[in-house]
């Protein structure tokens, strides 16, 4: 079964979240922020990573950055609100940085798990090399 990380500091997003890849077949881990995300990714790497940008202690980009030294090809997602550091979007920025797929909160719940969805094959594909 594929395992998603959830990293997203408001509590009713994340639940949403995890509720909706549960109800998927998905077995979901969460974390509040990018700090406490880093933990649980030193302990068991997910299949996936999802992650917000702007959280508190560790933003969602550090987290990316971290995911990526601990398994260089683990697929991320990274949804934002919205934002923007000296003119980047924050979306724009992680699709630079290389982020597999980005979203843009609100989105619709389909989208959501279809992005998961392709992600988890990804992920499985790279487990298979």
């Amino acid at each position: 079964m594929t395992t998603v990380l959830i990293a997203d500091d408001d509590d009713n997003v994340r639940y949403a979240l995890s509720k909706l890849l549960r109800k998927a077949g998905y077995d979901v881990v969460e974390a509040r922020n990018g700090k406490e995300a880093c933990k649980l990714l030193r302990k068991a790497m997910p299949d996936v990573l999802v992650t917000d940008i702007v959280m508190p202690e560790q933003d969602g980009m550090g987290l990316f950055n971290t995911a990526r030294e601990l398994n260089p090809s683990i697929p991320v997602l990274v949804v934002s609100g919205g934002g923007n550091i000296v003119g980047l979007d924050y979306l724009s920025l992680a699709q630079t940085m290389g982020a597999n797929a980005t979203l843009c909160k609100p989105f619709d719940n389909d989208e959501f798990l279809s992005v998961v969805a392709n992600l988890a094959v990804v992920a499985k594909r790279q487990q298979q090399r």
